[in-house]
């Protein structure tokens, strides 16, 4: 015991003293959480509105910009986090389906799939993990979501259903769904475009080897880098610029960060690729043609 606890103080001396030796302009400012912590995600509304979570099923919940937090648990690791352009109110987490808060964190709802529509959940894995089967006996997971920029009450998400994977969309705050069209992969990560027509918008669907666009209701597939199989992660944002178009080109896979450099009406993203980053400087006057992809040395 007098082992363990010497230990244990020895440890969190150590740690302290690291932080005060901390030089730069980085502070610590939690949660400890347990294991490695991902998806950190802050309210585009209200910067004090943070949330993270680690991969022991805990999500954190910080509302004063860091200083305290709150943990919650919603059945299992939370796979992403979506906040409301619009409302800080308003939260998305998915584990094993797709929960809302609307009083910014304090309770929460299942919306995929829907309570009544759920038979069983189903118990597995040597972590017990659990996935939601419904009446008709499928087994859904969103994949992806994003909140439509000018509407909260319109959502789009990224859904496999008994490994068939399609874009969804939902006009009535997720009480219905309708398929807009099937994706190649499961969807990574959704971008709405806020300058394209609020009803009609121009949708990027980040799959896991290339990107899906709907543009004017139709959907295309903008294919990866030559020699790019995967992508292991993508982020993307778009100009501020009143009126300005952004285009989305493919990013890439598994390896070094990639920073593409792009025209002004277009939006940066970073990828993973396969041992080297690669620049897009595709117009969107292009739009309509595969976009050019360089290996940047």
């Amino acid at each position: 015991m007098f082992r363990i606890v010497s230990f244990f103080l020895l440890g969190l001396l150590s740690s302290q003293a690291i932080a005060q030796e901390r030089s730069g302009a980085w502070q610590v400012i939690g949660p400890g959480g347990g294991g490695a912590q991902f998806n950190p995600t802050v309210s585009p509304v209200d910067p004090n509105l943070v949330l993270v979570n680690c991969d022991m099923t805990g999500t954190y919940i910080s509302t004063d910009g860091g200083s305290s937090w709150r943990m919650f648990n919603l059945r299992g690791v939370a796979r992403f986090i979506v906040l409301d352009p619009l409302n800080s109110n308003i939260l998305y987490v998915a584990t094993g389906g797709l929960y809302r808060s609307r009083d910014k964190g304090k309770t929460w709802e299942l919306i995929y799939p829907m309570p009544g529509e759920v038979a069983r959940v189903v118990i597995s894995g040597d972590h017990a993990e659990e996935q939601i089967q419904s009446r008709d006996g499928s087994r859904a997971m969103v994949q992806a979501l994003a909140v439509d920029p000018g509407d909260s009450n319109t959502l789009f998400a990224a859904i496999t259903k008994e490994q068939k994977s399609a874009l969804y969309r939902s006009r009535d705050a997720a009480k219905s769904w309708e398929i807009v069209g099937d994706l190649p992969s499961p969807g990574k990560r959704i971008y709405i475009d806020p300058a394209s027509a609020k009803d009609n918008r121009t949708v990027y669907v980040a799959a896991s080897d290339s990107v899906v666009v709907l543009e004017n209701g139709v959907l295309r597939r903008q294919k990866a880098p030559a020699g790019v199989n995967r992508f292991l992660d993508i982020q993307a944002g778009f100009p501020g610029a009143a009126g300005s178009r952004s285009s989305m080109p493919s990013p890439a896979s598994t390896g070094a960060a990639g920073i593409p450099e792009p025209p002004a009406s277009m939006f940066p993203w970073t990828a993973e690729t396969t041992g080297a980053p690669f620049r897009s400087t595709s117009s969107p006057a292009l739009r309509r043609t595969p976009p050019t992809w360089n290996c940047v040395p």
